[in-house]
C-alpha cells in the first residue's frame, strides 16, 4: 500500500551507507527537498557535497562501523532512519565480513535508532530475502538471500512503530556498476538506484506513526509505483 504523500516540512532522516550508491542518492534526493531540513550521514569519509543544501548535512565520520556505539548522541531528534548499507562478498573479502557489514551492523543501527526513539526505519534489503531459508556460508547465492532476510529482522523486530523494507532486484548504479552489474546490465535492464532512493523518500513523506504498523515490504514494481506517484503530483 502506498501511503499519502503529507508537505510538512522541517522533516530530520539519519542515513547509514552513505557512501554506497543508493545511500548517496537518498543523501543527496533529501537534501534538495524542502520537506528535510536535517540529514545526518553516518559515514568512513566525507561525502564532499557542495552546494547551497550542503548546509543542512551533518556528517558524523567514524574510522570504522565497529564504533558505532560512539555515535548514539547523534542519532536523537531523526524522523527516519535509512539503512542504506550494501557490500559483496568480493567487496568484504569473505563471508563473515559480508555478514558483519550487512547484519550486524544493521543491528548496531537498530538498535541505536530504537534507543533515539526513532519511529520510522527504512531498509535497503534484496529480492528473495528470506531470514528462515538454508543458507551456508560457502554458497553464496542462499547465504545472501539468508543474511539479507536477517538484516530486515533487526528493524522489524526492532519495536519500531513503522518499517519499511525494500526488495529492489538488479540495481543501476551507473558509474558505480560492480563488475558483475556491468557484464549483465545490456542483457538485463535495472531499477536506477536514483529511482529507489526516491521511492524510500516518498514512502517516508507520509503522516508519522503514532502506533505500530504492519511491516511493508516492496519489490521493484512496488518501487516503481510509488516513485512515480510523486511524479505525477507535481
Amino acid at each position: 500500500m502506498i501511503r499519502p504523500h503529507v508537505t510538512k516540512g522541517n522533516r530530520r532522516a539519519i542515513v547509514l551507507g552513505a557512501t554506497g550508491a543508493t545511500g548517496n542518492q537518498v543523501v543527496r534526493q533529501l537534501l534538495e527537498s524542502k520537506e528535510w531540513s536535517k540529514v545526518t550521514a553516518i559515514t568512513r569519509r566525507s561525502l564532499e557535497i557542495k552546494g547551497e543544501n550542503a548546509s543542512k548535512l551533518e556528517e558524523v565520520i567514524i574510522s570504522s562501523f565497529d564504533d558505532l556505539e560512539k555515535t548514539a548522541p547523534q542519532w536523537k531528534d531523526h524522523d527516519v532512519f535509512f539503512n542504506c548499507l550494501g557490500t559483496t562478498r568480493g567487496q568484504a573479502g569473505s563471508a563473515e565480513n559480508f555478514r558483519k557489514i550487512e547484519y550486524e551492523y544493521s543491528a548496531k543501527a537498530a538498535k541505536l535508532a530504537k534507543e533515539a526513539n526513532i519511529p520510522h526505519v527504512s531498509v535497503v534489503s534484496a529480492q528473495g530475502a528470506n531470514a528462515n531459508q538454508w543458507g551456508p556460508p560457502w554458497l553464496h547465492m542462499l547465504f545472501y538471500g539468508k543474511t539479507m532476510g536477517e538484516k530486515e529482522q533487526t528493524a522489524t523486530q526492532g519495536g519500531f512503530n513503522r518499517v519499511t523494507i525494500f526488495r529492489p532486484g538488479f540495481l543501476e548504479r551507473g558509474k558505480g556498476d560492480r563488475l558483475g552489474e556491468k557484464l549483465i546490465s545490456p542483457i538485463i535492464s535495472g531499477l536506477p538506484v536514483s529511482t529507489l532512493a526516491k521511492a524510500m523518500i516518498v514512502d517516508a513523506e507520509s503522516d508519522a506513526p503514532t502506533t505500530k504498523e504492519e511491516p511493508q515490504f516492496f519489490g521493484n514494481g512496488d518501487i516503481y509505483k510509488i516513485a512515480k506517484s510523486q511524479s505525477d503530483s507535481k
